[in-house]
């Protein structure tokens, strides 16, 4: 986290907008920080998305809410029923709770066969 650290303390927020960095406020940024983004750009972007991974007790809520549809947890990602917002906002709750409303999605009951 050396690089972000080193942004956070010019008083700098950084953010990835598409392929590109956002460095916030404006006014903040001189020459000396936009040389430094330059050349710590690889790193800036690998610390930003080590930094939004969702905690790995969110890979085993996961696990559970798939154990309990009877399909894999890969399977629930790659459809769509389950985001990363849902593994770093849901994975506190019940996974019964998860499950309950997967099986209320219309697309849910339409291929059963693709499940495991």
């Amino acid at each position: 986290m050396a690089a972000l650290e080193y942004l956070r303390q010019a008083g700098l927020a950084v953010e990835v907008n598409g392929d590109r960095l956002r460095l916030r406020p404006v006014e903040c940024i001189t020459d000396a920080v936009r040389h430094f983004v330059r050349d710590h750009r690889a790193e800036l972007l690998a610390e930003l998305a080590a930094a939004n991974d969702p905690p790995p007790e969110a890979f085993t809520w996961l696990a559970a809410v798939a154990r309990l549809l009877g399909c894999r947890p890969d399977y629930l990602l790659e459809r769509g029923f389950i985001d990363r917002h849902d593994l770093d906002e849901q994975h506190r709750a019940h996974p019964r709770f998860a499950a309950r409303l997967i099986r209320t999605h219309p697309a849910w009951s339409a291929q059963p066969a693709e499940r495991r």
